[in-house]
């Protein structure tokens, strides 16, 4: 039972590695929760939970990474935003 368990986690961790999509969010995911952006872990689980839903959002995420003030802005406004729906 346990070489099984075994063979489906590496399946299943095997399969998000060769799909591009899933490492991008995993990128993401990893990046907006180690960054220190000055977010809440609250503020950081709407922002996760986001890029689950919404692909465009860890692009534009990735995309942000290098620039500093812009990215911070675009957190602080995506969670207002979040936070109105």
């Amino acid at each position: 039972m346990q070489g099984t368990i075994g063979t489906l986690a590496a399946a299943v961790r095997d399969a998000g590695a060769t799909d591009p999509v899933a490492k991008l969010r995993q990128d993401a995911i990893e990046q907006v929760s180690k960054r220190d952006d000055g977010l809440s872990s609250s503020e950081k689980l709407m922002i996760i939970k986001m890029f689950a839903r919404d692909y465009a959002s860890v692009q534009t995420y990735l995309g942000l990474t290098s620039i500093d003030d812009l990215r911070k802005a675009w957190l602080a406004e995506t969670i207002e935003e979040l936070r109105n729906l």
